[in-house]
């Protein structure tokens, strides 16, 4: 709900957005778990190592998908 639900609130669109449900946008993003080991580097340009991240592999929008993963 921290990602999803206050946000929509915050912007007076609660059960327009942020919620998947009849009437609602129908905004999704499908993510894949990669394992390896990967650089994160922030706005501040500080690295940090990982040994997990998530892809995003599909979006949809609207109820549709816009965009896979190539």
């Amino acid at each position: 709900e921290r990602v999803t639900v206050e946000p929509a609130k915050t912007v007076g669109m609660r059960g327009q957005i942020g919620t998947l449900a009849v009437g609602a946008e129908g905004d999704a993003v499908v993510l894949d778990q990669r394992e390896g080991r990967f650089d994160l580097v922030d706005s501040h340009g500080v690295v940090r190592q990982t040994q997990m991240k998530l892809v995003p592999t599909t979006v949809i929008k609207g109820g549709r998908v816009v965009r896979t993963e190539a």
